[in-house]
């Protein structure tokens, strides 16, 4: 990432004035979407506080709410060690937690999640872990009736490649599922309306404000449900999930 910096640099990244020599700057020599959206946010938020105005406002998007509600995640990991993080990280203190899953351990992790937690919101992230929708379906047939259950969505259980298995497994989950992995750049989101019931939009992978915002119109304009998402970044980063697009 460094040296890709330092290459944009060399390109002229640093005799950049305006928002608009930026885009078209970085569509010249576009790197890569963290890299991006680094530059990307980092001009928008020098821009704004020039301008005397909060990054949502240059941005031309709705003010953010004042609270918004956040999920954490529990990783895939041994059931037995499940107490001992949900202990550390002081989980109890989320309202809704996000559980990543897969076929071989996904059950004993939500049974040991919600024996600890019984009846927090949870977000199931399978991470394109299972192979089709039956076997999707099965695993929920089976952890529905796990006491204290209560699950929000169902993201991304299959690869993004099975839209056929999306389309025929959107109507026959009892729970919403949401896009990640197949929310790209190229995207059709006509066709992720038949698939799925919402989206999980990440700016590192949006590549920008501007980008995510496109993301963010084009899902609603289909009737998709909207969610924001990150990976492991800095808590500045964190912060323009929340201030500008939220």
């Amino acid at each position: 990432m460094q040296l890709e910096f330092t290459a944009l640099l060399h390109a002229g990244l640093d005799r950049i004035r305006t928002e608009g020599e930026l885009q078209e700057f970085l569509a010249a020599h576009p790197p890569a979407h963290a890299l991006r959206f680094a530059i990307e946010s980092a001009f928008v938020q020098w821009a704004a506080t020039e301008a005397g105005q909060p990054v949502w406002q240059w941005l031309g998007a709705p003010e953010p709410a004042r609270a918004v509600p956040t999920a954490f995640t529990l990783p895939i990991m041994a059931p037995g060690e499940v107490a001992e993080f949900v202990r550390e990280q002081q989980m109890a203190r989320f309202q809704i937690l996000k559980v990543k899953v897969n076929e071989e351990s996904g059950y004993d992790l939500l049974r040991e999640i919600t024996r600890l937690l019984p009846g927090r919101p949870l977000i199931i992230d399978g991470n394109e872990a299972w192979k089709d929708a039956d076997a999707v379906l099965t695993f929920v047939e089976r952890v529905s009736p796990l006491p204290g259950l209560q699950v929000r969505l169902l993201e991304q259980p299959l690869p993004a490649t099975h839209a056929t298995d999306y389309q025929y497994m959107r109507s026959r989950s009892p729970w919403p599922l949401f896009a990640d992995e197949s929310v790209t750049d190229s995207a059709d989101f006509e066709a992720i309306a038949q698939q799925f019931h919402g989206v999980n939009m990440k700016l590192m992978k949006a590549g920008g404000y501007r980008n995510g915002l496109r993301i963010l119109r084009e899902t609603r304009a289909y009737g998709l449900q909207t969610m924001m998402g990150c990976m492991v970044e800095t808590s500045l980063a964190i912060w323009g999930h929340c201030k500008s697009v939220a």
